[in-house]
This record gives structure tokens, sequence and C-alpha cells, in this order.
């Protein structure tokens, strides 16, 4: 029981953590759009490659930054996964163990819905990134 309430205690922690970047990307979305916006406002091509230049680096830091954090976070979420089933095998027969692998299970559903947003999220930033180099090269032509 105390080892199923650890596993739940950390798959709550991991959606927690899956809101916090969720909440994180659309920070930078809202940065992104209130940079774009400045530079559309900017008169000098130099100034804007510039801008664009230092922007790209940032975007392409903070992706892999996501990148890394998202795959840990799978990582993770696989193996509690994992031990879960180990847990379902063993305790199959008692009733409170199976409504609680029940309402495990509905976490992991949860999480794994979690983790498929984050993925598209963090397809379209790579996809914003590739725009701002394509902006970028356009400025320097």
């Amino acid at each position: 029981m105390k080892h199923i309430k650890d596993l739940t205690d950390e798959l709550n922690n991991d959606k927690r953590r899956i809101n916090d970047l969720v909440k994180e990307t659309n920070e930078k979305d809202i940065n992104i759009q209130v940079l774009r916006s400045q530079l559309s406002t900017v008169q000098h091509p130099q100034q804007q490659f510039q801008t664009y230049e230092v922007e790209y680096r940032r975007l392409n830091e903070e992706n892999m930054q996501l990148k890394q954090r998202l795959a840990q976070q799978q990582q993770h979420f696989q193996q509690q996964q994992q031990q879960l089933s180990s847990l379902n095998l063993i305790n199959n027969n008692t009733e409170p163990t199976n409504v609680q692998a029940r309402v495990l299970n509905d976490q992991i559903r949860k999480l794994s819905i979690d983790n498929g947003k984050l993925e598209k999220q963090l397809s379209a930033k790579e996809l914003l990134t590739k725009e701002i180099q394509k902006e970028k090269d356009d400025l320097i032509r």
C-alpha cells in the first residue's frame, strides 16, 4: 500500500511538473509575441538582425532544455508505469488495490495525454525557431 501511495505521489508530482512545463511554454509563447511586435517597430535591418540572432540563440537553448526535461519526464513516467504494472500483477486479487490501480491507471492515462500535448507544444516551438531562423536568413540577404 505504501509503495502504491508513493507511486501516486510521484505521479502527482510529475503531473505538476508537466503543468509547470506547459505554463512555461505558454509564457515563452507570450515572450515571443512581444519580441515579434517589438521587432516590427524597429526600422534598422542591422538591429533587427542582431535582435533575431540573440533571440534565436536563446530560443534554441530553451528548446534544448525543454527537450531534455521532457525526455527525463517521459523516462520517469515509463518507469513508474512499469512499477505500477508490476504491482497490479502482484495485487490483482485484492479489491482496494484494484481501485487504487484503476485510479493510478487513470492518472497515467492523463499524464500520457499531457505528455502528448507537451510534445506538440515542443514541436510548435521548434517550428517557430525555424521560422525565426528563416526570417533572420532573409534579413541577411
